[in-house]
Formats: C-alpha cells, sequence, structure tokens
C-alpha cells in the first residue's frame, strides 16, 4: 500500500524530531547499509539503470564505485566527529575579569531533506547523497522525476528496505505527490537537495533554499600551456597532444555530456593549438562512434540554433556532432552568454601568452573547475594563483569531478547541517553592569589596554602638503646639523 506524500512527509519529519538520526552509531549503520547495498546487488542495480538506453554500463559501475568512496569519506568523518572533545580556553574581558571556558564547535542535522537525482546520474544523486544527508543525522525523501527511468524507483524501492532505517527514507513519485507537493518539487532542477519545513498538515516549505549543482559557479575552463607538449620534431609530441585531446572530449561526452563540471571553454597557447586542435577533431570523431547515435543527434540538435548564432558571429566549426567544436576569437570567447555544462559543444581559442588567458579567465565569474595542463612547476605555481576557482587540477580531468554533479557544490553543506557553538563556563562571572565603580573600572580598563604594535606610527597617510613640509623639515635639519658639524671642525681647527 502506497503512502500518501503528506503521510510520507509527516512520518520523516517525526522520525526526526524523535531524535532516532542524531546518534553517531545510527549514522553508521545507515553508511554501512548503503555500502551492503551495492556490494550485493551491483548486477541489479546496474540492470535497473541500463534500461535506460541513455546510459552507458562503464559509466553507471564508475556511479558505484563512487558512491563506495563517499560512504568511506562520509564514515571517517562521522567517526571523527564522535570523538571531537571541548576545547579549554580563558576569556579575558579588558582584564576586569577572567573566565575558564569550553568551547566545542558542533554540527546539527537540517532536518527532512528533500533529494532530487537526476537521470544522467541515477545513482550518484540517489544513494551518494542520501549518503551524504545520512552523514549529517538527517532523514530523506527521494522525487524520482519522470525523466529518470522507473526502473531505478523500482530497485531502489525494493532493496533500500533491506539495509536501512525504514523510517529515514521515503521514495516519491509523481502519482504519490498531492497538487501543493507538486507544486513546489517541480520546480525544482534535478540534481538538487534541500531541507524542508513539514507543517502539522503535511504542508511543505524550504527550510533552506535548495543546493542546485552548477548554479553556484561559473563555467570550467580549460588552459593548455605551451610546457605540455614536448619540442616540435619529438616523437611523444603527437601522443601527449592526443591525451589532452581524449581528455577534453571524453569530459564532454560522459554521463551523456550532462555533468556541469565540464569544461566549455579551452585555451591554447599558440605553439600547441594546430597540434591539438587537430588530435580534438579526430577524437571526437573516434569517441563519437561508440555512442548511441539517436540520443547524440538529439542532443546535437537541441544545440544547433546556438552553435548558429556563434558561427554567424566569426567562429568557425572544427566538427558538428556528437560534439560541436568552435574555434572563437579570444576577445570574443569568455563573454559568450553560454549555459555552462550541459552543452554538446566546446569552444576554444589561442592565446598570445599565459596573461592573456590569465586576464580573459579573471574577467569571467568565479570557476566551477579550471583545469591547467603544463609540466612547469614554476608556471603552474604562477597561474594557479592568479585564477579563483572552487576546484583546480593539474594535468587531468578526472571522472570523479564529472561523475557526481553536487560533490563540489559549496552551498551543499549549510543544508545538511547547521554550525553550533557550545560554551561552557567553569564558574558564574558575577559582574554588575552598572554603577560609578563599573564605570571607573571600565574606564580605566580602556585607558590601560595594551596590544602589540607592528610599526611605528599612526598608519594614515599624509596629504601632498604635509609631505612638502615634512622634506623641507628634515632637509632642513640636516642642513642646520651640518652647518654645526662644519662650525665644530673650523673652531677645532684654529682653536690648536
Amino acid at each position: 500500500m502506497e503512502q500518501s506524500s503528506a503521510q510520507a512527509f509527516l512520518q520523516l519529519d517525526a522520525s526526526f524530531v524523535s531524535g532516532a538520526s542524531r546518534p553517531y552509531n545510527w549514522r553508521r549503520k545507515q553508511l554501512q547499509g548503503v555500502h551492503d547495498l551495492i556490494q550485493k546487488h551491483t548486477d541489479d542495480l546496474l540492470a535497473a539503470a541500463l534500461k535506460d538506453d541513455r546510459l552507458a554500463r562503464s559509466e553507471v559501475l564508475l556511479e558505484l564505485g563512487s558512491v563506495l568512496q563517499s560512504v568511506k569519506t562520509e564514515l571517517s568523518k562521522v567517526v571523527k566527529a564522535s570523538k571531537v572533545s571541548a576545547k579549554s580556553s580563558t576569556a579575558d574581558v579588558l582584564g576586569l575579569f577572567k573566565q575558564r571556558q569550553r568551547v566545542k564547535d558542533t554540527k546539527n542535522p537540517a532536518g527532512v531533506i528533500l533529494i532530487t537525482p537526476h537521470w544522467a546520474f541515477p545513482f550518484v544523486t540517489t544513494l551518494g547523497t542520501l549518503v551524504s544527508a545520512y552523514a549529517a543525522g538527517n532523514v530523506a525523501a527521494l522525487y524520482i522525476p519522470p525523466t529518470t527511468t522507473s526502473s531505478v524507483a523500482d530497485v531502489l524501492s525494493s532493496l533500500l528496505p533491506r539495509y536501512i532505517d525504514q523510517l529515514s527514507f521515503a521514495i516519491l513519485s509523481l502519482p504519490q505527490l498531492s497538487k501543493s507537493h507538486l507544486h513546489l518539487i517541480e520546480a525544482l532542477p534535478s540534481p538538487s537537495i534541500s531541507a524542508l519545513k513539514v507543517g502539522k498538515d503535511g504542508s511543505l516549505s524550504f527550510d533552506i533554499p535548495p543546493a542546485i549543482a552548477g548554479a553556484l559557479h561559473g563555467p570550467s575552463t580549460v588552459y593548455v600551456h605551451q610546457s605540455s607538449l614536448s619540442k616540435p620534431g619529438c616523437s611523444r609530441r603527437i601522443s601527449e597532444a592526443q591525451d589532452i585531446a581524449t581528455a577534453l572530449v571524453q569530459a564532454k561526452l560522459a554521463f551523456s555530456g550532462e555533468s556541469p563540471m565540464a569544461p566549455w571553454i579551452a585555451y591554447f597557447d599558440d605553439e600547441v593549438y594546430d597540434d591539438i586542435a587537430t588530435e580534438l577533431v579526430k577524437a571526437v570523431s573516434f569517441i563519437g562512434n561508440g555512442l548511441q547515435s539517436a540520443t547524440r543527434i538529439k542532443e546535437a540538435e537541441s544545440a544547433k540554433d546556438l552553435v548558429e548564432a556563434i558561427l554567424k558571429d566569426g567562429a568557425n566549426a572544427l566538427t558538428s556532432g556528437p560534439l560541436y567544436i568552435l574555434e572563437d576569437d579570444v576577445t570574443k570567447i569568455s563573454k559568450r552568454n553560454i549555459p555552462p555544462g550541459r552543452v554538446p559543444f566546446l569552444l576554444i581559442s589561442r592565446v598570445h601568452s599565459p596573461d592573456t588567458a590569465i586576464d580573459r579567465m579573471q574577467a569571467m565569474p568565479r570557476l566551477s573547475a579550471f583545469y591547467l595542463f603544463t609540466k612547469s612547476k614554476k608556471f603552474q605555481t604562477y597561474i594557479t594563483e592568479n585564477v579563483d576557482s572552487a576546484v583546480t587540477v593539474t594535468n587531468s580531468i578526472p571522472p570523479s569531478l564529472l561523475v557526481n554533479p553536487l560533490s563540489h557544490t559549496t552551498a551543499i553543506e549549510p543544508v545538511l547541517s547547521r554550525d553550533q557553538a557550545i560554551i561552557s563556563a567553569s564558574a558564574p562571572a558575577a559582574m554588575a553592569l552598572s554603577g560609578p565603580d563599573m564605570e571607573a573600572k571600565l574606564l580605566h580598563a580602556i585607558k590601560a589596554a595594551q596590544i602589540k604594535r607592528l610599526d611605528e606610527g599612526a598608519g594614515t597617510r599624509m596629504d601632498f602638503f604635509d609631505q612638502v613640509k615634512l622634506v623641507y623639515r628634515g632637509v632642513q635639519f640636516v642642513t642646520l646639523v651640518g652647518l654645526g658639524f662644519s662650525a665644530w671642525n673650523v673652531y677645532k681647527r684654529f682653536s690648536r
């Protein structure tokens, strides 16, 4: 018998309010349950996901492996958090009184978490996000949108109750949602994660604004420095260019091109531009042949109007589907108003120097990811200090970044938990806050307050005329001292 959405949310809220999800042992058991579920039912999960012909077997396995890694990471955090003890410190109020305090910084769970997965990452955005929610001590509702194949919801509905607390989660489908809930939930993009406030009648509102993949960062960008390839004529140069081109194309086409961390602008130094551009064309042809043609043609068609507008503005097309690669002018490329991530094309441009690439990237919003290819350690330090991004990766575009759309969204942690400082004083501090004696003590404490100084001077800047006056007085003083020494020498000479 299916629960109504109101009953499901009320039950989840009751489970959280009861405190069942707060103990660290409970959190560990849920994480261990997800780990066991994946290990024991890999084939079942894989078969359910592959009923969606848009998904690839290797990518689904990569997802499941990523969730197992998340379990391991979150388990270590839970164990560490369970052992955190308060730190002792002394509070000194202007020398009036001292009080011994113990301070403990902790995180409290947010409550009922709504998880909206994405069809291209069916397990990372369900089980993976569920792991993060449990590790923070929350309960969760999973809404499986119509874009995700129903077999994923079916297999999760069947397996999850066997491995985790049945009162800690609910799986909701479109028919189960009431009109009021549907109005709230359908407005959310996928993937997303949000903390809900559940009313006594089962009504919903956002307790914390949703965290959405890619919503808080700018685009992902690549820069290939001339040192990334060996010198012209070297036998390794072609294979090095192939490796970089393959990494770029795979990042754009992996997970049906849906990863928001995939690059959409690439800058190449003049010295390596032609080599890598040639290999990019080959890589699109080679990798594209192994993809589901019907799905990729549809994706390419969805970007056709946008691509044609860029071509009319002076860009040049190197490839056309399943991944468009467009050569563009460096002065225009960073100003293109293009949605980052989930678009089947890559803009590339040649730059005359590293500083040109840095200038263009600094003119853009903060980057979601910055992928730098270089063999020069000195240059690597220089450019990474001047490019602001949520994550910077050198000489690689790791699948771990592409597979989890929510892993580097900085707004996720505040959705799952709330910071709290717990201060315990050793004894009451009795101090009258009014009266002439207290005022006299405060005035004395203020006048007697001492701080360490870094240097002499007030730290204020003099205006031009004050500076001229200071120079004049300095010259005057030096002149007088010089005249005095001269007079003393003359006197000594003639007084012998």
